[in-house]
């Protein structure tokens, strides 16, 4: 729900932490739905998630086989791996029982478990793992971490790099402190760190060769405009990026420096929330080099 985070501490802990703070929050939660919602099918099911669901905004849900499968074509397309892989790889992340139990121990365990649903849903997030595993990066630059669904992802992705001989580092980045990010902060073979402050700073201090970097926080145009200005300063020849929005600024980023661009809808069956509508820059014209990491992967 856009704002929590600026909530007063006690409404917050009130509101997110209790029984009695998630039955405040229908109203709201349901007003929110409703007016994202886009037809009647989807206001029904703004109603129902109201009451079903814990979220207090669409912070995850499942996506059809054939978006997945859609979503592994253009992953294949940004890094030039076969699509047998990239499908292999999401095969992997869907069937993986232990990171499904960490994400229900972690939130039921949590003060926030009234504001959180504890179900294995990947949604846009299946694309952070699949780029981390075709990749290889040395390091992954997430900003915006929110809870870490996303960073306990990345981080599995760099474990079995790390298992077939390409380690990598995890470093996120968010306004608020690590201790929030409590999928992250309990994950038992998490590495990196998270850095609490503001992206564009943090991004024009950091190297970016090597580097994946995915942009998950809001597109206010005074953010968005700095954001696109530190990637422009640090994109290195094999950086790639993604983004969970589809803006004119990462179109416009991309042509400035001769970058492919792609673009993804993702579709949730039976939810409210409008698809997410992902975009991706990458190195262009470098077949030489992907042809060469395409025969090293195991």
């Amino acid at each position: 729900m856009a704002g929590h985070d600026s909530w007063p501490p006690p409404v917050r802990r009130f509101l997110l932490s209790t029984r009695a703070g998630r039955i405040g929050l229908l109203v709201p939660r349901l007003c929110m739905a409703a007016w994202r919602s886009r037809g009647l099918h989807a206001l029904w099911a703004a109603l129902v998630w109201t009451f079903r669901s814990r979220d207090i905004a669409s912070r995850s849900y499942h996506t059809t086989r054939l978006n997945q499968d859609e979503l592994c074509w253009t992953i294949a397309a940004v890094t030039r791996i076969p699509i047998e892989r990239i499908m292999g790889w999401r095969d992997e992340i869907l069937a993986d029982d232990d990171l499904a139990r960490h994400v229900r121990r972690a939130v039921e365990s949590s003060p926030e478990r009234w504001s959180h649903d504890p179900d294995y849903r990947l949604g846009r997030r299946l694309a952070y793992y699949l780029l981390t595993r075709a990749l290889r990066p040395k390091r992954v630059i997430e900003a915006g971490v929110d809870r870490g669904f996303g960073a306990v992802l990345i981080l599995r992705a760099l474990e079995r790099n790390a298992a077939e001989g390409s380690p990598g580092e995890y470093l996120g980045i968010d306004r608020k402190p690590e201790a929030d990010a409590f999928l992250y902060t309990a994950y038992p073979a998490r590495r990196g760190r998270i850095q609490c402050g503001d992206a564009a700073a943090i991004l024009r201090g950091l190297p970016g060769d090597g580097s994946l970097i995915i942009h998950d926080t809001g597109i206010e145009p005074t953010h968005l405009a700095a954001f696109t200005a530190a990637l422009d300063a640090m994109l290195a020849d094999d950086t790639v990026v993604i983004s969970s929005w589809l803006r004119p600024d990462f179109m416009d980023l991309a042509r400035r420096r001769s970058r492919g661009f792609l673009g993804h809808k993702d579709s949730a069956p039976g939810h409210w929330k409008p698809p997410s509508r992902m975009s991706f820059i990458f190195p262009a014209g470098r077949q030489d080099q992907r042809d060469a990491m395409r025969t090293e992967l195991p």
